[in-house]
């Protein structure tokens, strides 16, 4: 075949440009599928909670109890779901856009609906939901305007963009579930936003001196302090009994300071995307950027044991973003390809088997090696190589 013509190109010809054009595409496409990390994988189990076609999203989690949204345009739903006997519990919802998701803490659920949609009243509103006696009640008063409302034991914090004195901003407000209680925790001007709470206290992402900066409120002194104004941006991610997790937007630091000793230190620094972080004892996880050959990232979950000081790829994905995480005790749970995950971590044990599916790579691996072994058939016939 020496000196042959195949497709217009000088046999040699042909053969070496395939080489050059096929080589990269299949390391590249390894490399994508591998989803290259310096990370361990944690130890631990995993199991896929939900096999449907609609979307599962936002999960959030306290001690054994799961819950999350079933998203769905005529049946929309918040799943309950019990870990130890893999029971599920089917909360019927009005709103079919769930941007935000239901949270838990103990015998309540809360979020925010629109069950009045249709009446005078059609705006968006806090509902709790009681497990154990399956009441559910509307929280938020009148007036009210809620976005993402957190729960921790008998109190339900939320951001309200209610109008007052002409116009609306985002404020802070507090709800005492066995009084009835509605307070104002914070209306000072610009946003108030992302609360969290966990026993005593609040904190959240205060725009009032142009900046993202840091608030903290006691609830049974009433008293707000700051917990930084520091140039740049600082948000909150998360509260976890005296311990604030937080993001120095500037850095990229993800942050851990202690109120009680006063002590702080970096959990994860650089400048990736750190999304979603929460914490839950010494354990912190989040959704960090992954470029897997592409300028567009994914996500990969990060788990911080700040025991062992390592942090770790919790179920390292091949290809899907893994996003909106939530931690309670050794369970981590997250949405990824419209499912919804969970880890269980087993410090000292082995990780799981790697994710069945393996992205691109062995498509691209067998892609690239049937186009070269048809040229090189075509063209040489099972001949070694030859320069043109």
């Amino acid at each position: 075949m020496n000196g042959s013509v195949v497709y217009g190109l000088p046999v040699g010809t042909l053969k070496w440009l395939t080489l050059l054009i096929l080589i990269p595409f299949a390391c590249m496409t390894a490399a994508t599928g591998a989803g290259l990390s310096s990370f361990d994988a944690a130890p631990g189990t995993i199991l896929t909670l939900t096999d449907d076609l609609d979307a599962q999203e936002n999960p959030a989690i306290d001690g054994n109890t799961i819950v999350w949204n079933h998203v769905s345009e005529e049946n929309p739903l918040i799943v309950v779901y019990t870990i130890t006997t893999g029971e599920q519990t089917e909360i019927p919802v009005y709103i079919t856009d769930r941007r935000e998701g239901p949270q838990i803490s103990g015998d309540y659920i809360v979020w925010t609906d629109k069950r009045s949609a249709g009446s005078p009243r059609d705006v968006q509103a806090v509902y709790l939901y009681t497990i154990s006696t399956k009441e559910l009640r509307n929280i938020s008063s009148e007036a009210a305007r809620p976005e993402n409302p957190q729960i921790s034991g008998d109190y339900v914090v939320w951001q309200d963009s209610r109008e007052k004195e002409g116009y609306s901003s985002r404020d802070i407000y507090l709800y005492h579930i066995p009084t009835g209680e509605e307070t104002v925790v914070c209306t000072a001007p610009h946003d108030q936003r992302a609360p969290r709470i966990w026993g005593d206290r609040i904190v959240w992402t205060d725009m009032r001196n142009g900046n993202a900066d840091i608030y903290i409120y006691t609830i049974s002194t009433g008293e707000e302090t700051v917990f930084t104004t520091d140039t740049g941006d600082q948000t909150v991610s998360d509260i976890f009994r005296d311990q604030v997790l937080w993001t120095d937007t500037t850095s990229g630091e993800l942050r851990l300071s202690n109120l009680t000793s006063g002590t702080d230190r970096v959990v994860s620094g650089g400048t990736s995307w750190k999304m979603g972080a929460a914490l839950s004892g010494d354990r912190v996880v989040w959704s960090d950027a992954a470029f897997r050959g592409s300028d567009i990232p994914d996500n990969d979950l990060h788990l911080f044991n700040l025991t062992g000081e390592k942090e770790m790829l919790v179920y390292p994905s091949r290809y899907h973003s893994q996003g909106r995480p939530a931690i309670s005790g050794d369970y981590i749970v997250w949405e990824e390809g419209g499912d919804i995950r969970l880890f269980t971590y087993i410090p000292g044990g082995s990780p799981p088997p790697s994710q069945e599916t393996p992205g691109f790579a062995a498509p691209g691996a067998l892609l690239s090696s049937g186009i070269f072994l048809s040229v090189w058939r075509r063209a040489g016939g099972g001949e070694h190589f030859e320069r043109g």
